[in-house]
């Protein structure tokens, strides 16, 4: 522990400090991708708002860097004063709202200007102008020993709040993909989900440093301090690269919401014939052996709006889109599974005759529906 101690001690030296590395590391990553992103042409709206969220990550490193290195900080507190750092804390507040606003961007396909969006200024206006350690001093100063910590710590609490408000909105919108397409391999934005918990995460971590420093062992003080810097250097390459790679798959949904249903007097008396013919088609025609079947396209087949037939389904059925095509794909794989004539064939050939685009969207629901994988259900019907 000693040696591990020593070598922490080292790294927060002036003279080479491993921790100004990281920061600076980080810093100029996220302004080499901002500066791509702002560029990029494609799709310019959503990669706007990306390369802002990715600047403003930055920004924050940036601004750890000066307040941790001794010899900034005190040039700039002389120089310029302490008061500084309380305004620069600000890009706290913007990392959470600008990932949100990244993630409802993406998913709705465009960006829309609203007041709610100007909450975190107010909340950070109403943080600056209070300015509790210098007001109430006491347990404030114990903790936070500067108003800029504070302020700071205040404005993780809202990024984190932000990053939840993400993850709600991204379960909302898999739900609603459901309604509306057959198989999720593409658009399904499990990707997202792990960026938004994992910065969730890392500023849930950035609120604790004022409670625990000097009340901890210095070692844990120092990894739990920092490991999130080493955090965000793997995970900024991982959100561009993935965004890139799968980001522009994610589908835009119709603005409807899902509660929202026709009048009654909307749809035709016969309810049982419409389901009838919704199981007909489907079956007879095989639409299910579409890879990317969408119920825009499956309601033109039967002369339907896609919201009457998602109705149906929902209200008659107790099923999304989602499951109502994926119930054929997988009946279709259990008997072909226990045909002689398919008795060689690989299960990979089997899963893309029936629809499916990937192995695990496959094994999951096989196993889901029949309770079992697909190579022991072959195995014990032959």
């Amino acid at each position: 522990m000693d040696v591990i101690t020593k070598a922490l001690q080292g790294a927060y030296s002036v003279y080479f400090n491993f921790y100004d590395f990281l920061l600076l590391a980080a810093t100029m990553q996220c302004v080499v991708f901002a500066l791509f992103f702002a560029c990029y042409k494609r799709k310019p709206h959503i990669h706007s708002v990306f390369a802002g969220f990715v600047l403003v990550i930055g920004l924050g490193q940036l601004n750890f860097f000066v307040t941790y290195n001794l010899p900034i900080l005190t040039f700039l507190a002389t120089e310029v004063g302490l008061y500084l750092f309380n305004i620069t804390a600000f890009v706290f507040f913007l990392q959470g709202p600008l990932l949100f606003e990244y993630i409802r961007t993406i998913t709705s396909g465009k960006f829309n200007l609203e007041w709610r969006q100007a909450m975190p200024l107010a909340v950070f206006l109403f943080t600056l102008l209070i300015q509790p350690v210098t007001l109430f001093g006491g347990v404030f100063e114990q903790i936070f020993w500067r108003d800029y910590v504070f302020i700071a710590t205040v404005g993780f609490v809202v990024s984190a709040v932000y990053g939840v408000l993400g993850v709600l909105h991204l379960q909302r919108y898999t739900r609603q993909l459901e309604h509306h397409i057959s198989s999720l391999d593409k658009v399904n934005p499990v990707w997202l989900m792990f960026v938004c918990k994992a910065f969730t995460f890392v500023w849930m971590l950035e609120i604790l440093p004022p409670f625990f420093y000097g009340r901890v062992p210095f070692v844990l003080e120092q990894i739990m301090v920092h490991f999130k810097d080493v955090a965000l250097l793997v995970l900024i390459s991982y959100v561009v690269l993935s965004s890139l790679t799968y980001g522009q798959y994610l589908k835009a949904l119709p603005a409807t919401k899902e509660r929202d249903k026709p009048k009654e007097q909307d749809i035709t008396e016969n309810l049982q014939e419409q389901v009838d013919a919704m199981y007909r088609v489907m079956r007879d025609a095989k639409l299910y052996k579409k890879h990317n079947l969408t119920i825009e396209a499956f309601a033109g087949h039967l002369g339907m709006t896609a919201r009457d037939v998602s109705h149906l389904l929902n209200t008659y059925q107790n099923k999304n889109f989602y499951e109502f095509v994926n119930t054929f794909r997988i009946d279709e794989a259990k008997q072909l599974l226990r045909s002689e004539a398919w008795k060689a064939t690989a299960i990979q050939q089997i899963y893309e005759e029936v629809g499916f685009h990937s192995k695990s969207s496959f094994n999951t629901l096989f196993k889901k529906a029949v309770g079992t994988t697909p190579s022991r259900y072959r195995k014990n019907t032959h």
